[in-house]
């Protein structure tokens, strides 16, 4: 499964992350701080593939009007 997650103060200027659910980063939605949400953005997904997280965010860029990026994490997801 996999996640990515909605910083709304960095969203514009740092890419979106696609974690896999075993990355310490996501640990299945909870993050780090191990909460699914906090005052700063939320954790999306879970998501069956990286195609199914990747079509979500491209719907996302069609609703709002700043535009971001999106990349898979490094250190989860080997290409």
């Amino acid at each position: 499964m996999y996640y990515f997650y909605l910083n709304f103060p960095n969203y514009k200027t740092n890419s979106i992350m696609i974690h896999h659910q075993d990355c310490g980063d996501c640990k299945s939605g909870h993050g780090k701080l191990g909460s699914l949400s906090n005052k700063n953005g939320f954790w999306a997904g879970p998501f069956n593939t990286i195609n199914d997280t990747e079509d979500s965010l491209n719907k996302l860029l069609n609703l709002v009007e700043d535009k971001f990026t999106f990349r898979t994490c490094s250190r989860c997801i080997k290409t």
